[in-house]
């Protein structure tokens, strides 16, 4: 029988432009490129071509899908063609569950659920968080929507008996009785994917060179009847790494089954067949940040290399607080029916272009949507909010557009109000003297509230 593998890919780009027909136009980038539209002529396009997708297991973001449909339909036409059999569900937009409150965690997940079973009709086993970041409660919340395993990294979960948990899948019990699988990757097999080690002796050059040299090693690692699992982002084969479509369609196409060793889908696994492990998940841990406590994106590691991060605290407290007063809104106008509302009717919430195409109610879900999508985890996670911290600040304004278009625009206009105040408290570290409402009115100039 030919040995396994799943290869696999986090697919992801924030919505960088607005839905919102008053905001079109309004370019995120601080040098005014469409990165989204960059890295699908890379990566994207260029793999659905040469049929990646049919022999990798993906998540594919609901906010990525929303930006390339209209340009690259055929592109979107094949990853959801595959999505049933090899796709994995994803939580629709990106911000880091930990952070959520827990009726927030049902509803990004939710809605990720539901759009999984919208596309293929199928309720999805596994699922892929944003960073992998995880925490106790979003277990709870994972397994009451009936997903089976969250794929991690294996610095993520600690085994019981002490051992290795590479490719290791794990039972976690959390306090709610009942249980979840962690599928960790094999973190050398992901790392060597993503990155090249020794610039001298490159790995990957040459997909039968990496067979032999990576995977070969690495599938003589296995000890449980789990199958070899690499997980890496998916713009790695095309954009990070620039040989990198060719790379991988010889690599699944050619090198792998003439070994006899065959890709699956992480759908296909037989867990009859496979040894699972006990153990526990290490709270509030991401697969991009080794330093625990989500640190990286609150301003508490090096992970920046020693840039200036302080501004990181108070840009989340602007945006959690405004995320937190929209969900008083819409909780004394909706009640608490909203919470099914927003799953039901996310994706047409995340879509809406304002009037005259929308409702109260629906502006109403909509303003909330956009809020918990200016929770984007993009804006922290580098060195200074201008790389992707206006991405927040565009969804931030189109929440509170989406609450006038709802009829109440004396609240949306103090609630902007309070929120610039609150980014007057967020500095900028490529700008002495400049804040973040500074950032915050050049990006919307004469749209800034109106």
């Amino acid at each position: 029988m030919p040995e396994k593998i799943v290869l696999a890919g986090h697919y992801y780009n924030p919505l960088r432009e607005s839905n919102h027909s008053r905001f079109k136009g309004i370019c995120t980038d601080p040098q005014g490129l469409d990165w989204t539209g960059i890295i699908a002529e890379q990566s994207y396009t260029p793999q659905a071509r040469k049929g990646v997708f049919k022999k990798t297991s993906f998540d594919f973001q609901g906010a990525l899908e929303c930006a390339l449909a209209d340009k690259y339909p055929e592109t979107v036409a094949e990853i959801r063609v595959n999505m049933a059999t090899r796709g994995v569900a994803d939580a629709y937009i990106h911000p880091l569950l930990p952070d959520l409150s827990r009726v927030d965690k049902q509803i990004v997940i939710g809605a990720g659920i539901k759009r999984f079973f919208d596309i293929t009709g199928k309720n999805p086993r596994f699922i892929w968080l944003p960073e992998a970041a995880v925490d106790t409660e979003t277990l709870e919340v994972l397994i009451k929507n009936g997903i089976e395993g969250f794929i991690c990294a294996p610095n993520q979960v600690v085994l019981n008996d002490g051992s290795d948990p590479n490719n290791v899948p794990t039972r976690i019990k959390p306090p709610s009785g009942e249980t979840i699988l962690a599928l960790t990757y094999d973190q050398a097999l992901s790392h060597k994917l993503a990155f090249e080690d020794d610039k001298d002796h490159p790995l990957r050059d040459d997909a039968y060179k990496f067979r032999d040299l990576v995977i070969r090693p690495a599938l003589d690692r296995l000890r449980n009847g789990f199958p070899l699992m690499g997980y890496t982002d998916g713009e790695t084969f095309g954009h990070h790494m620039q040989w990198g479509g060719d790379f991988i369609d010889t690599l699944i196409n050619r090198a792998l089954p003439e070994a006899g060793i065959e890709p699956i889908s992480i759908n296909e696994i037989d867990f009859n067949k496979v040894t699972i492990a006990e153990g526990r998940i290490w709270d509030r841990s991401a697969w991009s940040c080794l330093h625990g406590d989500l640190a990286r994106w609150h301003g508490k590691c090096d992970c920046c290399g020693g840039a200036e991060v302080g501004w990181k605290e108070p840009f989340n407290k602007a945006f959690n607080f405004l995320n937190d007063r929209i969900t008083k809104i819409i909780e004394g106008e909706l009640g608490s029916s909203y919470i099914e509302k927003m799953i039901a009717n996310f994706d047409q919430a995340f879509k809406n272009p304002g009037p005259p195409a929308t409702t109260p109610e629906l502006s109403l879900i909509s303003s909330k949507v956009s809020a918990l999508t200016a929770l984007t985890s993009c804006a922290t996670f580098f060195g200074d909010p201008h790389v992707s911290g206006r991405i927040n600040i565009l969804h931030a304004r189109v929440a509170v557009e989406h609450l006038k278009d709802a009829g109440l625009p004396n609240r949306a206009r103090a609630l902007w109000s309070t929120f610039l105040s609150s980014m007057e408290q967020v500095w900028d570290p490529t700008n002495p003297g400049k804040t973040g409402r500074d950032m915050t009115e050049k990006l919307l100039r004469d749209r800034s509230y109106c």
